[in-house]
């Protein structure tokens, strides 16, 4: 009995896939940047990240969008205005927010720019 689960572990292990296997040709990786700008800031821009596509043809890009904002400072709606190409507003759509609760008395504009070392 001991043989038999000793080979099925085995065979396991062997079938399972590598997440961090590298092969040959793998181009290095490189450092980026996200620089947010703007007056005010949703809560959730630690969940931007470079976009994958654009990160492995080293493209930046940009995003503006819009952030509605009441006479205390509470945000009530961020909306994407414009973008350099889909990958950007699709990570810059993360930010997307809608509350209906709160009195726009302002709307700021923010500025998302994704950057990357050559």
């Amino acid at each position: 009995m001991k043989h038999a689960s000793i080979i099925l572990c085995v065979l396991a292990a062997s079938v399972m896939p590598v997440a961090n296997a590298q092969i040959a040709g793998d181009t290095p990786a490189r450092a980026f940047e996200i620089k947010v700008e703007g007056a005010v800031a949703p809560s959730g821009l630690h969940q931007l990240t470079y976009p994958y596509l654009s990160g492995v043809k080293s493209r930046a890009g940009s995003c503006d969008l819009s952030v509605k904002v009441d006479n205390n400072g509470n945000i009530g709606a961020v909306s994407v205005e414009a973008c350099s190409s889909d990958d950007f507003a699709a990570e810059a759509s993360k930010l997307v927010a809608q509350d209906d609760t709160v009195a726009v008395a302002q709307v700021h504009p923010l500025h998302i720019e994704w950057t990357m070392d050559n």
